[in-house]
């Protein structure tokens, strides 16, 4: 069974094998963040001035144009640092 398993993944140790997972789970944590955020973001643009107000002032607590710009803060500051932690995990 063990040699099924070593033949699959090209004879990769298990720390590196480790270090992979990892990466792979960051990358796909970053990109369903920034999707999240990316969705909120045309969600909030597509209703009317009215309704987005009232939307985001009474989920979000803050004005459209406040929370548009936070979110694309917040997705900017998740890729940079989910890139660092992708570069500093690598080999």
């Amino acid at each position: 069974m063990t040699d099924m398993l070593l033949v699959a993944t090209g004879g990769m140790a298990f720390r590196d094998w480790v270090i992979q997972t990892v990466k792979v789970t960051i990358i796909l944590f970053m990109i369903c963040r920034i999707g999240g955020n990316i969705r909120e973001i045309l969600s909030v643009r597509g209703l009317g001035v009215k309704q987005a107000r009232y939307y985001t002032v009474r989920y979000w607590g803050a004005c459209p144009a406040t929370l548009r710009l936070l979110l694309v803060l917040e997705s900017m500051a998740v890729l940079v640092v989910g890139a660092i932690v992708v570069m500093i995990t690598g080999n």
